[in-house]
């Protein structure tokens, strides 16, 4: 008779295979789970995102469970996957579970925390390669955003870094966020608005109000090269922006004279050498409407009483962008006294003082308004939250 001898290692194999044969895997109603202790106290279970996926894709990670003696399943890991699929539903109504030995106390509460501590998420640049699988098999967005639980302004972002090769290596490297990089993939086409947003960045602005003045800036562009189409269209000689900005000069006839030192009428403007028009824009202040006699009437009018807005609107200027061809000069320039002169110079610097004072002004109000619609953007996700913030 040949006996058998059992070494360790064979031990161990067959105490492994006792515990894979002891191991089942079965699909449960989350809430005939019985929750068991766990170290993780908070669930974030209100999150959104996580709820919607619960409840329209499942839970896709099997939770585990042990038998315990009166043949109930208590729940070891994965205890957010079980109280949100007991709270919101599964497709199904069942979530996937594996059932192991009940472990010893020690080992329940090292594993729990080893499976929360060590567990990481997905990197942002890893979210735009899965998003960017999914566009490529013809996945819209709306549907990527449905069956991923992103949110749609994440998918949004992450579709346009994937087409974006500069920002999308920066997002890899992490000198970018991902919502950064959506920022910087939007002027990836202009190096100077490229620059601008560098700028902000280095000096840690708000990258979201520069871009939207960036936005605010083009479409102004745009809106003006469409007015001096239009006027182009009437006949009208109309300098693009980009003849303003290449000119040495640019004279309003209205403050130029003839050699005699008289103003040329404004009917001949037209016919100065090389007279052109030059579209700019102006500020508008209507006159307040108050109507006196209203004093004596309804106070109550004059509480609605609302003062008009100013708006800026297009005016078309004759001018001259080479002043010897079209044979007339300054103010002032000649046939003039030292004092007339200098009297003259001193109010064209008072008005270019005012002109400058206006610029100012126009160029903080655009600032604040390019603020606002991103003020206004983060004010209606605010208002949509269904959670109040922590804190």
């Amino acid at each position: 008779m040949t006996d058998t001898i059992q070494t360790p290692a064979d031990t161990a194999a067959d105490e492994a295979t006792e515990v894979v044969q002891a191991e089942e895997f079965l699909y449960l109603d989350p809430a005939d789970i019985i929750i068991g202790t766990n170290v993780r106290t908070d669930l974030r279970a209100d999150h959104k995102e996580f709820r919607k996926s619960i409840k329209e894709r499942g839970v896709l990670e099997a939770v585990t469970v042990y038998r315990n003696e009166d043949g109930q399943y208590v729940l070891l890991r994965g205890q957010r996957r079980t109280v949100t699929a007991a709270e919101v539903g599964t497709p199904t109504g069942l979530i996937p579970a594996r059932v192991v030995p009940q472990p010893a106390d020690a080992d329940r509460i090292g594993d729990q925390m080893v499976e929360n501590i060590h567990r990481a998420g997905m990197r942002e640049a890893e979210i735009v390669a899965g998003v960017e699988q999914l566009a490529l098999l013809g996945v819209s967005a709306a549907q990527i955003a449905k069956r991923t639980s992103i949110d749609r302004p994440t998918v949004n972002a992450a579709l346009a870094v994937t087409k974006a090769d500069q920002s999308r290596n920066r997002l890899d490297s992490g000198d970018l966020t991902l919502e950064e990089a959506a920022i910087f993939a939007e002027f990836e086409h202009d190096p100077e608005a490229v620059e601008r947003l560098e700028n902000a960045k280095r000096w840690r602005r708000s990258l979201a109000h520069e871009a939207q003045r960036l936005r605010d800036e083009a479409a102004e562009r745009e809106a003006d090269a469409a007015e001096v189409e239009r006027l182009r269209a009437e006949g009208l000689p109309v300098l693009s922006a980009e003849d303003v900005e290449e000119a040495d000069e640019v004279l309003r006839i209205e403050r130029l004279v003839t050699e005699d030192g008289e103003p040329l009428p404004e009917e001949e403007w037209p016919n100065v050498p090389g007279a052109r028009v030059h579209v700019v824009k102006e500020w508008v202040y209507p006159e307040d409407e108050y109507d006196e006699e209203s004093e004596d009437g309804d106070e109550s009018e004059d509480e609605d009483y609302e003062p008009a807005e100013p708006y800026q609107q297009y005016v078309p200027v004759w001018v001259v962008t080479d002043l010897a061809a079209s044979g007339l000069r300054r103010r002032g320039f000649s046939g003039s006294t030292t004092t007339d002169s200098s009297d003259e110079g001193e109010r064209e610097e008072e008005a270019e003082a005012r002109r400058e004072e206006r610029r100012r002004v126009i160029a903080n109000n655009k600032a604040w308004a390019s603020a606002e619609t991103v003020r206004r953007e983060w004010l209606a996700t605010f208002v949509a939250r269904k959670t109040a913030p922590k804190g």
